[in-house]
């Protein structure tokens, strides 16, 4: 009997394999962001985003990500972020695909009137959901993240949110 149950499930976890969905080995994201800073220095920043991500299987891949947030208050603020790392997709269905990422990297910080013009460590941890338009494009509708920027040793915290478009290139 226990040979019998090993087989099964041996068949089942085979079938679970030959059932598994192509993946895109490359995706590219485009898409818009709003950063929201701690503190009251300043409200809000508005930007753009972009990555490029390799996948190595149906659920990890690399990210480059990078981004652009623009401030114009009293002082006229931009941010500019590079970042890597690692993303994983966690289990959903076809259409929604759900997904949680650590970046790293850094981010040049340049006040208008050159008070600061500087580099610094950023960190970005999060996720959000893409959903499954056809095998070419998908459409991220909510992308929300931790981000920490390290400028002269001291950190300053934000919330990241995004959305935008993938296209998806190649197959793995």
């Amino acid at each position: 009997m226990r040979k019998l149950v090993f087989v099964a499930v041996l068949l089942l976890g085979f079938c679970a394999v030959s059932v598994a969905q192509d993946v895109p080995q490359f995706e590219v994201f485009g898409g818009w962001n709003i950063v929201l800073p701690e503190g009251d220095e300043m409200d809000y920043l508005n930007g753009w985003e972009g990555a490029f991500t390799v996948n190595a299987n149906e659920y990890a891949g690399v990210v480059i990500d990078i981004s652009g947030q623009y401030y114009s208050g009293e002082e006229s603020v931009s941010f500019y972020s590079f970042l890597f790392g690692p993303q994983v997709k966690l289990p959903g269905n076809e259409k929604v695909v759900p997904f949680v990422r650590a970046l790293f990297g850094a981010t040049h910080v340049a006040f208008e009137d050159n008070i600061m013009n500087e580099n610094g460590f950023t960190m970005a941890i999060g996720g959000g959901v893409d959903i499954n338009y056809n095998d070419m494009i998908s459409i991220r509708p909510a992308q929300i993240e931790y981000i920490t920027y390290r400028f002269d040793g001291e950190f300053y915290d934000s919330a990241r949110f995004g959305a935008g478009i993938i296209i998806k290139i190649g197959e793995r």
